[in-house]
């Protein structure tokens, strides 16, 4: 798989011949094969965990259908993307699965096309929407003394280099509301301080969250 990329890549340079393709290639070849290494190990990882965790026989979980889907789709995510943080949800995505999520089939292959097509600032905004005063308490950021206002000041405390990038926070937002995993409250809508304490997330995107986080709910 990853030899094919790579010849693909160079035949994708006009210019690129001789002992120049044969460079491309390499590193080409050379990148995806470590990439996919270390998700073979984190696979292997994921499935002792759910030996040792929880009891469950390597056996069965090569009998099991969802895992076995699971894996085939989180490995395709994973030979796509360097982010650290999405191997870490497909990972943890992995051991649900395996240790039987209440997630349906349908959620899953969902869900981990989710994580396939949102970025890190999608999923930390997901989290500030869905409980703004643990979000900053977990960053050690005092919950400001506002007696009305908007949310954009919580989410200028919380996530200031987001905030000031005004096109891409918009953008983040109204993701997250077509997704269906949170409300837009508007960043500009005036409320009370407890208004601003409120989560905006929907029980789909807790129920995205818990998919994808290493310690689910019970």
């Amino acid at each position: 798989m990853a030899a094919n990329a790579a010849e693909a890549a160079a035949s994708l340079i006009p210019v690129v011949g001789g002992p120049l393709s044969v460079v491309v290639a390499t590193l080409f070849g050379y990148s995806y094969q470590k990439r996919l290494e270390g998700w073979r190990d984190e696979v292997v990882a994921q499935i002792r965990r759910l030996h040792e965790e929880r009891g469950i026989a390597i056996e069965d979980l090569a009998s099991n259908p969802d895992f076995l889907d699971a894996v085939a789709t989180a490995t395709r995510i994973a030979e796509v993307t360097s982010s650290s943080e999405k191997r870490s949800y497909l990972a943890n995505a992995l051991f649900n699965v395996g240790a039987g999520t209440r997630v349906g089939p349908d959620k899953q292959a969902i869900y981990l096309r989710y994580v396939e097509e949102l970025t890190p600032s999608h999923m930390t905004m997901l989290g500030l929407l869905d409980d703004p005063p643990k979000f900053l308490d977990d960053r050690g950021i005092p919950w400001p003394n506002i007696g009305m206002g908007g949310l954009g000041s919580i989410v200028e405390l919380g996530l200031p280099e987001l905030y000031a990038d005004k096109p891409l926070l918009e953008t983040i937002i109204d993701d997250l509301q077509r997704y269906g995993l949170a409300q837009n409250p508007g960043l500009n809508t005036i409320m009370t301080g407890e208004g601003l304490k409120a989560g905006r997330g929907t029980a789909k995107g807790r129920e995205f969250v818990e998919f994808i986080s290493s310690s689910p709910a019970s």
